[in-house]
């Protein structure tokens, strides 16, 4: 990480945040301090109030616990100078191996700059994205990717389908996991049914309230001979998941609407006396998939048109090329 600061906020915020890395037992990667400049006086008068109080006389990184300490001061000036190290004896004391890293070519004419150094080496500006895909544990992309997560999805709609794909919900088969032997969790019963525990299979859609609503919504997908049984839904899902037909995008939406309602349905009479009849929850499915083809365009076909006029929805979507949001 490379600095040399310019902006007077953004530079004393840095400066405060010492942003320093390291990896092993390599020394903290350095920041290069300018001196006080005259050119600007508010930004010298707050880097010398800084220095002065020195948050506890300065921050650097321990290399071993990755704590923040404050028993070495820094350097307010360039630890680097015809082509020498100049470090603070305090520094190269702690870390001896400063004064065997090379000393890099500075040039006067231009800037320093943060910058993100990746995983595979390469130097780029910072970006939040950068730094999550360098910090984060990757794998290979499931072949269910596209199917929870498309442009034309509802977020909170996709984060609910994901849990359900991964079989995080808690619902009660979860919870009975979880017993440590203080509760009798065979007393607890679907708040949509009452017919015994609920689980991801039962609440998707083998119960028979959420089976109804499942019913009434599935021909409007053109889904109308998938049956009530999650692995049949889902493994039509994974057959158009990278579709951008009208139709396709629709049944998507469709599916990850019905599974966010009907588990909103089911905290609702848990944990409240309210609750919606069948009819009222596949309203507000319907209408709630009809508001979202009105962000996207598409590919104008008969086929097209027809799924266009079973939603309800005007021909301006239609255009020459499909764009689908």
């Amino acid at each position: 990480m490379e600095s040399r600061f310019r902006d007077t906020n953004d530079d004393i915020k840095a400066l405060k945040a010492q942003l320093l890395t390291t990896t092993g037992n390599a020394p903290p990667t350095v920041l290069y301090i300018d001196d006080l400049p005259a050119y600007n006086a508010k930004k010298g008068e707050k880097i010398k109030e800084w220095i002065k109080k020195g948050i506890d006389n300065g921050l650097y990184l321990d290399t071993t616990t990755g704590a923040m300490l404050r028993d070495i001061p820094l350097p307010d000036a360039d630890v680097c100078i015809n082509g020498e190290w100049v470090w603070p004896e305090a520094w190269f004391t702690r870390f001896p191996g400063l004064l065997d890293m090379q000393v890099p070519e500075l040039n006067a004419n231009d800037h320093d700059r943060l910058v993100w150094c990746t995983n595979g080496g390469r130097k780029t500006d910072f970006s939040t994205s950068t730094s999550w895909d360098d910090l984060r544990h990757s794998h290979n992309e499931v072949q269910w990717a596209s199917r929870v997560w498309f442009p034309q999805a509802i977020p909170h709609h996709s984060f609910l389908l994901w849990l359900l794909v991964l079989r995080k919900l808690k619902t009660h088969d979860v919870m009975s996991r979880w017993n440590s032997g203080n509760m009798n969790l065979n007393l607890l019963c679907c708040s949509l049914c009452s017919r015994g525990p609920d689980s991801h299979e039962h609440l998707f859609f083998e119960c028979d309230e959420a089976k109804n609503i499942w019913y009434g919504v599935r021909g409007r997908a053109g889904m109308g001979a998938i049956q009530n049984s999650w692995n049949d839904i889902f493994e039509y899902l994974l057959s158009i998941a990278n579709s951008k037909k009208a139709a396709n995008v629709i049944a998507k939406l469709v599916v990850g609407a019905t599974v966010y309602f009907v588990w909103e349905e089911r905290n609702r009479r848990l944990f409240t006396p309210k609750r919606r009849t069948k009819e009222q929850l596949i309203e507000v499915v319907l209408s709630t998939v009809r508001m979202k083809p009105h962000t996207m365009r598409f590919r104008y076909s008969v086929h097209t048109e027809h799924v266009l006029q079973e939603w309800s929805l005007p021909r301006g979507l239609l255009v020459a090329d499909d764009d689908c949001g």
